[in-house]
């Protein structure tokens, strides 16, 4: 849907911005989550994500990264007294997580502060966005993103790259990479189209006019930025 070929010293997390940015404009469409590998990374780049589109990015931590001083290893909250907290949710308009304790947590049954406990904790993702993002990188959720979707993505990957022979081409030169990742795109959407004109002729409908489109290839000079 949106291809954009950059020189290989800009790095990824810098290109997540304007891919999603782009789907937006073009599109009218900017994805809930994104499961994404160590290249996308970066701090900066997930809080604005974050805070102005209200995208979660969610990738593995570094294994130097280290969690707030609030939580545990894997990144979760505890309480004052060292109880491990369960999240609830992510309140967009306060720009925190909602925590609570367990009912039967081990550390609740012996603290002197259970009865003025008010129940409900509060944590930034400004302490972290790896650990603490709009989908905290313990919860069961990301855990799941990541064990589940991620390896998907990652066999597309290599499945192009194999069709294509992809990893046979070094290009120095932007224009020739730019006119073989449009080449490469339209491959796969004549694939879809075959298959989809077997199988569902509404998708198919939609898919041929993206091929169409596609297919007009603007193999010009890339716009300088």
């Amino acid at each position: 849907m949106i291809t954009r070929t950059e020189p290989a010293n800009i790095s990824d997390s810098g290109l997540l911005k304007t891919l999603l940015e782009a789907a937006q404009s073009r599109l009218n469409f900017l994805p809930d989550i994104v499961v994404a590998d160590m290249g996308y990374i970066d701090q900066e780049i997930k809080k604005q994500l974050r805070t102005q589109y209200g995208v979660a990015v969610v990738t593995r931590a570094r294994s130097n990264m280290l969690a707030p001083e609030e939580c545990e290893e894997d990144g979760c909250p505890s309480c004052p007294q060292g109880q491990r907290l369960i999240w609830e949710c992510y309140v967009s308009h306060e720009k925190s997580h909602l925590y609570h304790p367990p009912s039967r947590g081990d550390i609740c049954m012996i603290c002197p502060e259970k009865n003025q406990c008010q129940k409900e904790f509060r944590f930034p993702p400004d302490d972290h966005e790896t650990f603490l993002g709009i989908i905290p990188l313990h919860s069961r959720l990301a855990k799941q993103l990541l064990a589940r979707i991620r390896p998907l993505v990652e066999a597309g990957f290599e499945a192009d790259k194999n069709r294509f022979n992809l990893s046979g081409f070094f290009i120095n030169s932007l224009e020739l990479a730019c006119t073989l990742s449009y080449l490469a795109d339209a491959c796969n959407i004549l694939t879809l189209t075959a298959e989809f004109r077997s199988h569902h002729g509404r998708r198919y409908k939609e898919v041929d006019r993206q091929s169409l489109r596609q297919l007009e290839l603007p193999l010009g000079p890339p716009k300088r930025r």
